[in-house]
């Protein structure tokens, strides 16, 4: 797997070959039930993007398995909100919700007053994206408007990640 004349440079790009695709299932699963805040996506698409050298046809595919892992992430969170309401958030470590704080309350009127419109929006939006899936539970939104909304605006989100770079690329050489 490894020879002893690679520079550290050129292992860490054979692992992320090796290892890339199942790793961002796992961050991407993740970041879609709140948990994978960490990992920033404007860092993690466009590096893995680029680290790879991806052609247009790989990147397609990592637009639909991030996607569909953020996606997974994100129904699981609706569901759970929907059978323990604020209180899903105890079961994941570092990720503190308090359904009295004032930016909940913003959000779930925010919410109130736009419907998808704000599903869609706050999936598109760094830093708020997800969040809008606990007050659209809670005020029992339809499942399948939640879904067309966030799916429709995480494919948009993540396309810009993965795309731009890669036309930047193209535009270079």
């Amino acid at each position: 797997m490894f020879d002893v004349t690679q520079t550290v440079g050129e292992q860490a790009l054979l692992l992320v070959e090796l290892f890339g695709l199942p790793v961002l299932f796992i961050i991407f699963a993740l970041k879609g039930a709140l948990v994978g805040k960490l990992f920033p996506t404007s860092i993690v698409l466009p590096g893995y993007i680029l680290s790879v050298g991806a052609n247009y046809h790989t990147a397609a595919t990592v637009l639909f398995l991030v996607t569909g892992a953020y996606l997974f992430g994100q129904y699981l969170l609706y569901a759970g909100t929907g059978r323990y309401g604020y209180t899903v958030f105890s079961v994941f470590p570092g990720v503190d919700v308090d359904s009295d704080s004032e930016s909940v309350e913003r959000l779930s009127q925010w919410f109130d007053r736009y419907g998808g419109v704000a599903v869609f929006v706050t999936s598109v939006i760094p830093w708020t994206r997800g969040l809008i899936a606990v007050p659209a539970r809670l005020s029992d939104y339809p499942f399948r408007r939640y879904a067309f909304h966030t799916t429709t605006a995480t494919l948009v989100s993540h396309s810009l990640y993965i795309f731009l770079p890669l036309i930047g690329l193209s535009l270079l050489f």
